[in-house]
């Protein structure tokens, strides 16, 4: 992978294999991700069928979860499928800034989650 040290990229794939590392990663990282974004979602319907007294703030954790879909679909995908075509620091730069919104969302949903239950 990639790590970030003083600001600056530091690469651990090798520049000749890089668009075969992202076509791996590309295929594999969805058999580990679409099942827990489904898991999450199902998870949160169950629970709303379950307790249709949960007050908005459960309603504010789906839809950020929803945005968060969003996100990833209409930007990550197409940063990554960008990455397929080679290495370019941009785009990587770009996909630690999109991943920090992210993980934002995702532990404002926590600390909601964590109130309501």
């Amino acid at each position: 992978g990639d790590w970030i040290r003083d600001g600056q990229v530091e690469v651990f794939i090798d520049q000749k294999k890089y668009e075969e590392f992202q076509d791996f990663h590309m295929k594999r990282i969805s058999y580990i991700i679409i099942p827990i974004m489904l898991v999450e979602l199902i998870s949160g319907v169950i629970v709303l069928i379950l307790n249709s007294s949960l007050n908005m703030l459960f309603g504010a954790s789906l839809m950020l979860l929803i945005f968060i879909w969003i996100l990833t679909a209409l930007l990550f995908s197409k940063v990554h499928s960008h990455l397929l075509k080679g290495y370019d620091e941009g785009s990587i730069n770009k996909l630690i800034g999109l991943n920090w919104i992210r993980t934002i969302f995702w532990t404002i949903r926590l600390i909601i989650l964590m109130k309501l239950f």
